[in-house]
């Protein structure tokens, strides 16, 4: 019998295996392809969840208005200091102090609280830090035409509250292995689905990699995630099947999946 502790463990074992890692596709030429589709349609709002350093500082780019939200304090930190390079990209760090779920509250440094020296602004239920750095680096002669909000905390409930439209959505929260991350990352969508605009993109990450209690980690080598007999789809394991569905394409598949729906 598979205990808890040890399903952990693997998913904690497998995900900072390099070597295993290195049999998967790098993200950046299927991160590029989406924002390629995104420009053609002249997108302007970009949403990740799941907040990276490389891909939302390329996303906060690419867009004229972008927001990233992740649980973790460290990713939320190190998006925002990515970004913020980019004098042209006005930018906040904020911090959501509620959760749909209660028990993710202390997970991975969860609300902790700001370091010194970095002013805050409380605004109801999240409170806005901003960098000195960030503030310095601006030239008054020339204002930044870009803005970018970077959100720490739980991205169901930050989806749940979003009011603006949707170009691209960018989805690569719950890690492969933990709890229900095929069922959050679907219910993600449903958050968000009536807030996307009239053509938009979805772009999910993970979804040439699954894992299960019995089997540990194991990569789709076939790299056909559509194929229902050979099926894996990682973070998309729900999503997709619905998506395509309900009327959305497959652009492209492999270590990340991009639909839209024209």
């Amino acid at each position: 019998m598979i205990t808890a502790e040890t399903y952990f463990s693997n998913v904690l074992e497998t995900i900072h295996n390099q070597e295993w890692q290195q049999k998967r596709d790098d993200p950046e030429p299927y991160i590029k392809k989406a924002l390629d589709i995104f420009k053609n349609i002249k997108g302007k709002v970009i949403v990740e969840i799941g907040s990276g350093e490389y891909s939302s500082s390329i996303f906060a780019k690419a867009s004229k208005t972008f927001y990233t939200c992740d649980i973790n304090i460290n990713s939320s930190r190190s998006a925002y200091q990515s970004i913020i390079k980019d004098t042209s990209i006005l930018g906040t760090l904020n911090q959501i102090n509620e959760s749909l779920d209660p028990d993710m509250l202390d997970d991975f440094g969860y609300s902790q609280p700001a370091p010194d020296g970095w002013p805050i602004t409380y605004t109801g239920n999240t409170f806005i830090i901003e960098l000195d750095s960030n503030i310095k680096t601006y030239n008054k002669d020339k204002k930044p035409t870009q803005t970018a909000a970077v959100y720490n905390g739980d991205g169901l409930l930050f989806l749940q509250q979003f009011t603006d439209k949707i170009d691209l959505l960018y989805l690569d929260a719950w890690d492969i292995g933990t709890e229900h991350y095929k069922e959050r990352h679907y219910e993600a969508y449903l958050k968000c689905r009536d807030n996307l605009n009239k053509q938009n993109i979805i772009l999910i990450d993970d979804t040439d990699v699954d894992f299960s209690r019995e089997l540990g980690y194991h990569l789709n080598e076939n790299k056909n995630i559509l194929n229902q007999k050979t099926t894996i789809g990682g973070k998309g394991g729900l999503l997709i099947s619905h998506l395509l569905e309900n009327g959305y394409n497959v652009q492209f598949t492999g270590r990340q999946t991009c639909l839209t729906n024209f």
